[in-house]
């Protein structure tokens, strides 16, 4: 079954691969800082991911009830900024304390 790579970045250039062979690989590098670059097959509509190219490695990918995880352990004590992404709730920037390695953030997304 014939299925592409369809990224569409706002600020590198966009790529469009055809992937006709059953387990071909291709690679790919975006080399700027974007959040949320949209990737589909324009074959096959349903198939969709967003892609998020980021500058440090703190980030979380929720689980099936809503909950994250962040690697943290070298993060220094103190105050982070903390953002959160959905592709139709938006985003919501809140602050983390960060003690001792640990600390929790709390949010429920309201649709509007």
């Amino acid at each position: 079954t014939l299925h592409n790579i369809h990224a569409k970045p706002k600020s590198q250039k966009e790529f469009n691969i055809g992937m006709p062979d059953q387990g071909m690989e291709v690679e790919q590098e975006f080399k700027k800082v974007e959040e949320a670059i949209v990737i589909n097959c324009d074959v096959h509509p349903w198939m969709q991911a967003f892609c998020f190219v980021i500058e440090h490695p703190y980030f979380g990918v929720s689980d099936a009830e809503g909950g994250f995880r962040i690697a943290m352990p070298d993060l220094r004590d103190g105050e982070y900024g903390i953002k959160l992404w959905h592709e139709t709730l938006g985003v919501h920037e809140g602050k983390v304390t960060v003690k001792d390695g640990a600390g929790s953030f709390d949010f429920t997304w309201k649709k509007s």
